[in-house]
């Protein structure tokens, strides 16, 4: 997951936003399409919801308390205004982004079903003008063997 992260801050400037990485290799079983929706989202509205020359902070890798799990967490320096919203967006919540300059919510809330579908977790935590939001999915299993097709005759 960390060269997906990786991958997709290089290939955009997030509007001028600093984007600092910490990533370090965690194999999570999952779609890589979408788990590039969940970065992208989760990339993009950092950027929007970020103060003024603010920056965002991504990092990759095992969960601390749980090393079958990877963590992907992205923060940053939210207008206090937006941490609210962010909130009720991942809980699914849109409304509280009607009037927003930044979008509906929608993202978020694509977000917070994509990870669900995958079998994983999303939190949002950090102290106050603060948003970090903690994606937990399963890692993958190194050692399993490649699955085959029924259909290949193997």
């Amino acid at each position: 997951m960390g060269d997906l992260v990786a991958d997709q801050v290089r290939g955009d400037e997030w509007g001028g936003t600093r984007v600092e990485l910490d990533l370090d290799d965690a194999q999570v079983a999952a779609d890589s399409q979408l788990l590039e929706c969940v970065v992208v989202n989760l990339l993009a509205n950092a950027a929007a919801y970020n103060r003024d020359g603010g920056e965002v902070r991504v990092a990759v890798g095992a969960d601390p308390d749980d090393p079958a799990t990877a963590l992907l967490a992205v923060a940053n320096l939210a207008r206090p205004a937006d941490v609210a919203a962010v909130q009720a967006a991942l809980s699914g919540e849109i409304e509280a982004f009607r009037g927003s300059a930044h979008g509906h919510g929608i993202g978020l809330t694509v977000v917070a079903l994509i990870v669900d579908a995958l079998r994983g977790t999303v939190r949002t935590t950090g102290p106050a003008g603060c948003v970090r939001i903690e994606v937990r999915l399963p890692m993958s299993l190194r050692s399993e063997p490649e699955a085959t097709s029924p259909l290949a005759g193997g």
